[in-house]
């Protein structure tokens, strides 16, 4: 993001089934452009945000490590960019 290797985001698929979120995570339903359903599991520090987007069956997701001026900058973005994940 923004040409900063800090700024992170990564869309993935996995063998096997993926785990996210502690207790201290708020959890948002997600729909994708073309109706696929996940769970957002949003971690907030002091100057960043932990974000994980776990989508269909576990399988495929996204992972956003971004600071929150970044976020804030780019949010409408980043939405755009989860938004259109396809799972074939």
């Amino acid at each position: 993001m923004e040409n900063d290797e800090t700024e992170q985001i990564y869309v993935f698929g996995q063998s096997g089934k993926i785990s996210v979120g502690t207790p201290n995570c708020e959890k948002k339903d997600f729909i994708t452009d073309n109706g696929t359903k996940g769970i957002l599991f949003i971690t907030e520090t002091d100057d960043r945000y932990m974000i994980h987007l776990v989508l269909d069956d576990s399988f495929y997701g996204a992972a956003l490590n971004l600071s929150k001026d970044c976020y804030n900058r780019n949010k409408n973005r980043i939405i755009r960019i989860l938004k259109s994940v396809r799972i074939l």
